[in-house]
């Protein structure tokens, strides 16, 4: 198995910047960056932005977010690495060869989102655990955050409500192992 290539965060983090400043205006709220870049790993392996795309008028669109990136696309800026949906779309940036990941949250589980792919993938199977020590059930998708033995479901707008589920403190990404 070949390695995957990993890139400087310096580099990484100023293809984030560009991206952010291009995809905010399609957004209800500024793209976040996540993943390794997050976390300030020194290299990044990608570009991970969770995003709330707002609306399309044009029904050629998912939302405003998949127009801008079309127009991303078709000016030869980034190019698709495989899956490109309403929820996951694998781009490349073609200037620099980072691989771009965009993840689609919602208004209500944007913390949920934002959680899950800043990772690491240590980070959230202890995530996961914890859930259920405390009786319930993380989702990585769709409509709630979390289930509760007890029949609740509960969706999460941000980190900070996804840390009061787990009952932990808020821990910096840069911690999060």
């Amino acid at each position: 198995m070949t390695e995957k290539q990993r890139y400087p965060l310096a580099q990484a983090e100023a293809v984030a910047k560009e991206l952010v400043v291009l995809l905010a205006p399609a957004c209800e709220r500024e793209p976040v960056v996540a993943g390794s870049v997050r976390r300030r790993s020194p290299t990044a392996g990608d570009v991970e932005l969770v995003a709330i795309p707002k609306p399309s008028a044009d029904a050629f669109y998912l939302d405003e977010l998949d127009r801008v990136v079309y127009g991303l696309l078709t000016d030869g800026r980034l190019t698709s690495r495989g899956a490109y949906g309403p929820k996951n779309k694998f781009l490349v940036h073609v200037a620099s060869g980072i691989p771009v990941d965009i993840f689609t949250a919602s208004v209500e589980n944007f913390g949920r989102d934002l959680m899950i792919r800043t990772g690491p993938k240590d980070w959230n199977k202890k995530v996961m655990r914890r859930f259920l020590e405390l009786g319930g059930h993380g989702h990585a998708y769709g409509p709630w955050a979390v289930s509760w033995d007890y029949g609740a479901w509960e969706a999460a707008p941000d980190e900070a409500t996804m840390f009061g589920f787990l009952r932990w403190p808020y821990v910096q990404p840069e911690a999060r192992t």
